[in-house]
C-alpha cells in the first residue's frame, strides 16, 4: 500500500527571499503554539530586499501537494496582521475552497489575479500576538478531491520606516483531511 505524503514547495518572486533578512534561507519552522489555537504551526517566513514596498511583484507562494487526492481538507492561517512602515500581509489562497471562520482583523477583496479573493488586515497598524490572538486567523475547507494548494503572501505597507526589518510571517495550523487508502 503506496505511502500518502504531503510536499512542499516555495517559489519567490521579484525581490522576496525566503527567511528573515539575516538569515536566508530559514523560512520554515515549526513552532509549539500560533493563533490562540493551542497546537503547533508551520512558519512561512520571507524578506524583501526591496528598500520600498514593491506590493506583489515581490510575495512567496508555498505549494502543498498530496500524493494522491484528499477530501475534506481544512486547515487555519494566523497571524494575517500589519504594523505600520514594516509589514502588511496579504494572503491568496488556490480558488475552490469555502471560508469556514474568520477573525475580526480579517477583511477580503476579490481585487486578487483573476478576481481571486484576498485576504488583509483591516488596519495598516495592527500587529497581533502570533501565538495568542485569534484575530488573524482564516479557516478554509476545500471539500476535494483536491491533490494541492497553494498560500501566497505579500507586503502590502504603504512604505519602510527607517531601520525596520523587511521579514514577515505568517503560520499554518490545524490541518486535517480524509482519504482513502489504496
Amino acid at each position: 500500500m503506496p505511502t500518502l505524503t504531503l510536499s512542499l514547495s516555495t517559489s519567490y518572486a521579484g525581490n522576496m527571499k525566503p527567511g528573515n533578512e539575516t538569515a536566508f534561507g530559514n523560512a520554515l519552522q515549526v513552532v509549539s503554539a500560533a493563533g490562540g489555537l493551542g497546537t503547533s504551526a508551520l512558519t512561512l517566513v520571507q524578506s524583501t530586499t526591496s528598500a520600498s514596498p514593491q506590493g506583489r511583484n515581490d510575495r512567496g507562494s508555498y505549494t502543498f501537494s498530496f500524493s494522491r487526492a484528499v477530501s475534506n481538507l481544512t486547515f487555519t492561517v494566523t497571524d494575517v496582521d500589519s504594523n505600520s512602515g514594516d509589514f502588511d500581509d496579504v494572503l491568496e489562497l488556490t480558488p475552490g475552497y469555502v471560508e469556514q471562520s474568520r477573525g475580526s482583523a480579517i477583511t477580503s477583496d476579490n481585487n486578487g489575479p483573476n478576481g481571486t479573493q484576498r485576504y488583509y488586515n483591516t488596519s495598516p497598524n495592527n500587529a497581533l500576538n502570533d501565538v495568542s490572538s485569534t484575530a488573524g486567523n482564516i479557516r478554509v475547507r476545500y471539500a476535494g478531491p483536491i491533490s494541492s494548494f497553494t498560500i501566497t503572501y505579500w507586503n502590502w505597507a504603504n512604505q519602510f520606516s527607517s531601520g525596520v526589518d523587511t521579514n514577515q510571517g505568517i503560520f499554518l495550523s490545524d490541518l486535517t483531511f480524509d482519504y482513502k487508502p489504496c
